[in-house]
């Protein structure tokens, strides 16, 4: 009974510490020391201020389908409505600089170990992929200077339907990989340039729902968002 009775407090401890209502103050040694015992899912730059990010995000999303030929024929006359009803954005915005998905072996990786924990970044989102239904992601470049990256295509997840955020690393690679239709424009030089750019493109893509044939948008019109980010584990 003792054993049951310790096993469900350090269950409910997990469950609240994980939890978006409850946060205990960041020196709180029983916080940290949780949080030490645990293998991080992730690093990342996350953006901060989330609800004002949000509104920022969405306002980028509208700003570029103005440049958008027809996009009321597939997100109506009020596309405000129609993203806030038909789409949810993840629970964070940021940038996944190495994968562990909780293998410990891992953490010998210099993904990891060079990894600073609350450093500042500014995240700049540069154009706005949708796959309309599906996604909508967004193209960044962070200085890979100042941080090492795992991923070959770094992006931010912006808006999710049917898609989970993982599959936005599908549709990165789906477009920008060697052979693939972006390629050659995937440089600093042409995105955090000011030429407008739109184009559509029918692609195989296969996301953690399976492989189907979906149409893929890029557009890169409006001024590049800027967001003020940190780096932290994600759990």
């Amino acid at each position: 009974m003792k054993n049951l009775l310790i096993l469900f407090s350090l269950l409910s401890f997990s469950i609240l510490i994980n939890s978006n209502e409850f946060e205990l103050p960041f020196s709180h040694p029983s916080k940290e020391l949780f949080l030490a015992a645990r293998t991080p899912s992730f690093l990342g730059i996350f953006a901060t201020n989330y609800k004002e990010t949000k509104i920022k995000i969405l306002e980028l999303i509208l700003e570029e389908l103005q440049f958008f030929p027809d996009s009321n024929a597939l997100f109506s006359e009020n596309p405000r409505d129609f993203f806030s009803t038909n789409y949810t954005f993840p629970p964070t915005f940021h940038i996944t600089t190495f994968y562990l998905g909780g293998d410990k072996s891992k953490m010998s990786s210099p993904f990891y170990t060079n990894f600073v924990e609350n450093q500042q970044f500014i995240i700049g989102l540069d154009a706005v992929i949708i796959v309309p239904g599906k996604i909508i992601t967004g193209v960044t470049f962070p200085d890979r200077s100042k941080i090492m990256i795992e991923n070959k295509f770094p992006h931010v997840t912006l808006m999710c339907d049917e898609w989970d955020a993982v599959d936005s690393n599908a549709l990165m690679t789906a477009l920008f990989d060697d052979g693939r239709p972006l390629n050659q424009y995937y440089s600093t030089d042409f995105f955090e340039s000011s030429q407008p750019f739109f184009e559509k493109f029918n692609m195989e893509i296969t996301s953690s729902k399976g492989t189907e044939q979906v149409d893929v948008y890029l557009i890169k019109s409006a001024p590049a968002l800027q967001l003020e980010a940190v780096t932290k584990k994600g759990y």
